[in-house]
C-alpha cells in the first residue's frame, strides 16, 4: 500500500537528468503506477506516470520519517523506457 506523505524532497542526484520537483508533482497528481521497488528495499517505490505536459516519467524514492514528517526522499527521475512506457498505457487503460 502507497503510504501517505506531507512533503516531497528531491535529493541532488534526482535533478541530474533535467527534471525538478514540480515534475514529480504533476505525476503524482495524474494517476500514477505506484509499485514497490523492484530492489526490495523498505519503504521504497518506483513511480510511473505522465506530466501534464505529456512526457512519461519514471520516479524512485523512499517513504521515511524526517523532521517528525513522513516524506517521500527522491532519488530519480527520468524518462521511461520504452518497455515501461507499454506497460503503464497498458495498466492506464
Amino acid at each position: 500500500m502507497w503510504p501517505k506523505f506531507r512533503r516531497i524532497v528531491l535529493v541532488d542526484s534526482a535533478y541530474r537528468h533535467g527534471f525538478g520537483g514540480h515534475h514529480v508533482r504533476e505525476v503524482l497528481q495524474h494517476r500514477p503506477l505506484i509499485l514497490r521497488s523492484r530492489r526490495g528495499v523498505k519503504d521504497s517505490y518506483e513511480v510511473f506516470g505522465q506530466t501534464y505536459g505529456g512526457e512519461y516519467l519514471h520516479i524512485v524514492g523512499r517513504v521515511i520519517e524526517a523532521e517528525e514528517l513522513k516524506t517521500f526522499r527522491v532519488y530519480h527521475v527520468g524518462q521511461m523506457h520504452d518497455r515501461d512506457r507499454r506497460r503503464y498505457l497498458r495498466w492506464r487503460g
